[in-house]
């Protein structure tokens, strides 16, 4: 007698999955309801919220903010980075930009952490969901 190696309901249940892993995959990635704001924090204290969607940073903006002096940011197309920062390996210049809510980059000698956020649910994610 010969078995069967996946049964109609196999099959189903393979198909099941792929539709709901792709419909979580969808949501995750449409979600561009809202301003993308970067939420710019040391030692576990936010220093300065920007809004990354502002028209002011579409040409491209590098500075720094009077909290960090020493730390130089370079903001673009809704994106931002370290550009510069006095911290021996320079881990988190390597990162580059980030721009999509949930990316974060840090830097532990100077205990820096750049957020972003999606300013129409800021602390809400796929999970959560």
């Amino acid at each position: 007698m010969k078995r069967k190696l996946l049964t109609r309901f196999d099959f189903i249940f393979v198909i099941l999955i792929i539709i709901l892993t792709l419909f979580i995959f969808i949501q995750q990635n449409n979600d561009d309801s809202g301003d993308i704001i970067a939420q710019i924090s040391v030692g576990g204290n936010v220093i300065q919220t920007i809004n990354l969607s502002q028209p002011l940073f579409s040409n491209g903006w590098t500075g720094n903010i009077p909290e960090l002096e020493h730390v130089i940011f370079h903001i673009e197309d809704e994106q931002i980075r370290i550009l510069q920062i006095d911290c021996a390996l320079g881990v988190c210049m390597r990162r580059g930009f980030i721009s999509r809510p949930g990316q974060i980059n840090i830097c532990l000698p100077n205990r820096l952490s750049i957020r972003i956020l999606n300013r129409s649910h800021p602390d809400v994610d796929i999970i959560a969901w």
